[in-house]
């Protein structure tokens, strides 16, 4: 029943972002005034655009005072970031955050004015916090409001409406279509999910920014990106590729990691954010599992992309690096669905509701003393090489089964650091003698720019100033660990909990 409401859900949300207005294409502005360079005596004027390079290169263009500043949009910019691609039928279509290009030392006033351009006749400003949204080429306000304002060319289009938790809107950056509308759908439904089960109620407007960019041209497999935004998310989507099981999974988790942060409070420590990480993951699965929108197949496929996540883990990782942090969420999102599957066949307390009623405490004791309070014991142990393989068995409902299996570990012998570098590049940490990182030629501190899957992976880093490109060549390392799948013969209905 639930996944059935689920679909007609999904389906009314689509339906209820096409009706007049929302989604509505945004009011022209009418005629343009060029203000003058100040307005006011403190009120400093900010001159943006979007224009291309001499090689045809999309730019945003960020001019105040005598200087201008060129940042460019380049293919890897069709992603949710603070400066994105989408798809435009008609000529350019870009989206900018413009926080992150519009800097000011003190929050201050300030004055944005949109030029048009030859590539860009018609731009666009959408203040997203504003109490109607409509688009303006002109816009005044505090540095403060800057999180919420949006620069564009191209089509963009918007819905409002309230749901059983609050306001919303969602905005479409591009050219829609009712793929992409669908896709909106489903995202309201899987976020209502969420919050219903986290018991929460919205304070402000929630905002899902949808960037609808084109891959068709692009070789290879593109995975929809999906990031927290102040009081939202933002996905860039390319309806004709990659909307599946991993991308509904992926919304949920960081949909549910914005909202455990407020219940249970943010940290700095890596270690605890891993937990949480892990918690919000394993909580979200088990919410898109029951609304029916991931099937069995998929849901154990997802279960144990996490313990292979935990066995690279085991063998090569560095207490603190990235590898290893990753390990540890995907243990406690592992934990996760077993203690949800556990506390539905007692009829007991919904695991935030037990978290939430923990003396305060970090993520990880407030996770370690759920544990206990469920299964009576510490988190299931998954140290294969010290258990026996009857010791790694477990189900979840009738068709969502572990056995051991000595299987491939994919651990080509380096772990990286926890956090980036300043250009968002991951570096390595360290390299295990003798594993296949070593024997590739592959150093402590090299900066990863690039990798290129295949049966002979490579590697591409910075080596100082030098880019190096390594094949990591070898046999993968064995090893016993838990392994999930859905078992045969049970149809799909009797596979999801009741």
């Amino acid at each position: 029943m639930i996944r059935e409401l689920g679909i007609r859900a999904i389906v009314a949300v689509a339906c209820a972002a096409c009706r007049p207005a929302p989604p509505t294409h945004v009011p022209d502005p009418g005629p343009r005034p060029r203000p003058a360079e100040h307005v006011g005596p403190t009120v400093p004027t900010w001159r943006v655009s979007f224009a291309r390079d001499a090689r045809g290169v999309a730019q945003l263009h960020v001019a105040h005072g005598d200087g201008v500043a060129r940042h460019r949009v380049s293919g890897d910019d069709a992603h949710a970031g603070p400066l994105s691609a989408t798809e435009s039928p008609t000529g350019l279509g870009l989206v900018a955050t413009l926080g992150p290009w519009i800097r000011v030392r003190i929050p201050a006033e300030l004055h944005i004015e949109a030029q048009a351009t030859k590539s860009c006749a018609d731009p666009w400003i959408l203040d997203l916090d504003a109490p109607q949204l409509r688009r303006v080429v002109d816009w005044r306000g505090s540095a403060r409001a800057l999180a919420g304002v949006r620069l564009g060319c191209g089509p963009v289009e918007h819905a409002e409406f309230v749901s059983e938790t609050g306001e919303e809107r969602t905005v479409f950056y591009g050219a829609t279509t009712f793929d992409a509308r669908s896709v909106a759908g489903e995202i309201a439904v899987i976020r209502s999910t969420i919050e219903q089960s986290f018991g929460v109620t919205l304070d402000a407007p929630w905002r899902t920014e949808v960037v609808i960019v084109h891959r068709g041209d692009w070789p290879g497999a593109w995975a929809p990106d999906i990031v927290a935004v102040p009081r939202g998310i933002r996905a860039a989507i390319a309806p004709q590729q990659g909307w599946g099981a991993q991308s509904r999974l992926a919304l949920a988790a960081t949909i549910a990691a914005v909202w455990l942060r407020r219940q249970l409070g943010p940290t700095e420590d890596l270690r605890e954010r891993a937990v949480l990480a892990g918690i919000a993951r394993g909580l979200a699965r088990e919410d898109v599992f029951t609304l029916g929108l991931v099937s069995p197949a998929d849901y154990a496929l997802d279960l144990d992309r996490d313990e292979a996540t935990i066995a690279r883990a085991r063998r090569s990782a560095r207490p603190g690096g990235g590898h290893w942090l990753a390990g540890m969420a995907a243990g406690v999102a592992v934990d996760a669905a077993i203690l949800s599957w556990a506390v539905r066949e007692r009829a007991g307390e919904s695991i935030i509701a037990r978290l939430r009623s923990q003396p305060t405490a970090s993520p990880s004791q407030r996770w370690g003393a759920v544990v206990r309070d469920v299964l009576g014991t510490r988190a299931p142990s998954r140290d294969a090489d010290s258990l026996p393989a009857r010791a790694l068995r477990h189900s979840l409902g009738p068709c969502i089964v572990a056995r051991a299996r000595n299987t491939p570990i994919s651990d080509f012998g380096f772990d990286i650091s926890a956090a980036p570098d300043e250009h968002g590049r991951a570096v390595i940490l360290g390299v295990a003698p003798g594993g296949i990182a070593e024997r590739a030629g592959l150093l402590a501190r090299d900066v990863i720019v690039g990798v290129e899957d295949g049966a002979r992976p490579r590697i591409g880093v910075l080596r100082g100033q030098s880019p190096v490109v390594v094949e990591l060549v070898g046999a993968l390392p064995r090893g016993i660990r838990r392994a999930w799948q859905r078992a045969p013969g049970i149809a799909d209905e009797r596979c999801y909990p009741t």
